[in-house]
């Protein structure tokens, strides 16, 4: 049709037919196929493009924030350091203090019993012999007096089997403990010697226990009676001593 109005009009300029599309005109741009492709395509890439964009800017941002944690980090690990550092000074000036404790609790205890000890000690011996001197008479003679060994410390209950201990008397304990062994001519001269004893021993907090008297040779091997008995001075199981206000003048002692 194109070549037919071209010949017609004499536009042909010596042509006589002039080139026709096979399919028709070429639609408009935005209809074509391939612009729709490049467009989609470029569409793709942009799309991209701001994705790409915005995971840069995150990680950026957690690059940032991760920087300022490991600086947190970092300031908090050299505080921990610090603080271990510390608590290991203070555990070995802990260690020192409490040898420095003990120290001082061991040279206490040696003062005490320098100062105080070893004086109540004499003067309780002092005081035993004394006492032994008042109650001795013509018919009694005294053959021992010991002292047992103090390191196994012996309940106060079990200072007189004969008689039940009450429920105090089972937390006392033995602070001081002598075992007394003498003879006398007679019963009566023995009985009388456990009394004395007991009476005057109650004015040094001591109480007699366990007292025997038996038939027994004595010196010279004479026929007479012996005695044994036990001088006991009771504490509280925190130390304190008992003291004797209205004391038992002696336990009765049994015969053999």
């Amino acid at each position: 049709m194109a070549g037919a109005a071209y010949h017609a009009l004499g536009l042909a300029a010596g042509e006589r037919c002039a080139g026709v599309r096979v399919g028709g005109p070429l639609p408009p741009l935005r209809d074509r196929l391939e612009v729709r492709a490049a467009a989609l395509v470029l569409a793709l890439l942009l799309l991209v493009g701001v994705s790409e964009l915005s995971l840069w800017v995150r990680q950026s941002s957690v690059d940032s924030y991760k920087q300022q944690v490991d600086a947190s980090w970092q300031s908090i690990d050299e505080a921990i350091k610090r603080i271990n550092a510390k608590t290991a000074e203070i555990g070995q000036i802990k260690d020192k203090i409490k040898s420095l404790r003990a120290e001082q609790s061991r040279l206490e205890n040696l003062a005490r019993f320098y100062d105080q000890d070893i004086p109540e000690r004499m003067y309780l011996v002092k005081g035993v012999l004394g006492m032994l001197q008042t109650v001795v008479d013509d018919e009694v003679v005294i053959e021992k007096l010991d002292e047992p060994d103090k390191s196994a410390v012996k309940p106060a209950a079990a200072a007189n089997p004969a008689q039940p201990a009450g429920p105090m008397d089972a937390k006392r304990i033995e602070a001081e403990h002598f075992e007394l062994e003498a003879w006398a001519l007679s019963d009566s001269a023995a009985q009388t010697f456990v009394k004395r004893v007991g009476d005057a021993a109650a004015n040094w907090d001591l109480q007699v226990t366990e007292a025997k008297v038996a038939f027994g040779k004595g010196p010279l091997n004479s026929n007479g009676f012996t005695i044994k008995l036990r001088l006991v001075k009771l504490a509280e199981p925190d130390g304190k001593i008992i003291r004797l206000s209205n004391p038992k003048s002696y336990e009765t002692p049994s015969f053999e």
